[in-house]
């Protein structure tokens, strides 16, 4: 493979690789490129990577390969920091439109600060039933690009949230991949 130039970005805890593709540098299935560099210790290390891509109708639009090379449906800190790089690198102004998977996110960068506008749920399922737990209130799903489970707690900090992520993402409800 050439030499592929690339930045590295955080965003509220996460760390990225961006790579610009808007030249089609990468093209066909890099799943275990994308591994291979997101592995610390080993590579560049990264929680994920960002593809800034060529977008017919919007600024551009946005990929996000996980640490495991899988193509994630959205990540909102990784939109936030392709946002920013996109204004800094003058690929587009303050206030952006990107698409990510057919779906419109907006951006709104101020200073060293982004706002990134989540699209209306496509989907929502109150209460759907899924903890029996006393000491949680269930919320229940809903879809903004990525899926989501909420549940509320009367203070995060005295709950070991991830022990409830490892064993509320493996309930029989969400299926293999976590999702309901």
């Amino acid at each position: 493979m050439k030499n592929i130039k690339f930045s590295k970005l955080c965003a509220t805890g996460n760390d990225f690789i961006l790579i610009d593709n808007r030249e089609k540098i990468l093209t066909g299935d890099k799943r275990d490129f994308f591994r291979r560099i997101c592995q610390r210790r080993l590579s560049i290390g990264a929680d994920g990577v960002l593809l800034l891509e060529k977008s017919p109708h919007h600024h551009f639009s946005m990929r996000y390969f996980n640490s495991d090379g899988s193509l994630g449906e959205m990540c909102g800190n990784g939109a936030r920091a392709l946002a920013f790089y996109a204004f800094t690198h003058r690929i587009a102004p303050a206030e952006v439109n990107m698409d990510v998977l057919g779906v419109v996110y907006r951006a709104l960068i101020r200073g060293n600060s982004v706002q990134l506008t989540m699209p209306p749920p496509l989907e929502i399922r109150e209460y759907p039933g899924v903890i029996q737990e006393k000491e949680f209130e269930e919320g229940g799903f809903l879809n903004v690009g990525v899926p989501h489970y909420v549940i509320f707690v009367p203070d995060v900090k005295s709950v070991n949230v991830n022990f409830w992520v490892k064993n509320i993402a493996t309930m029989r409800h969400f299926g293999q991949q976590g999702q309901m």
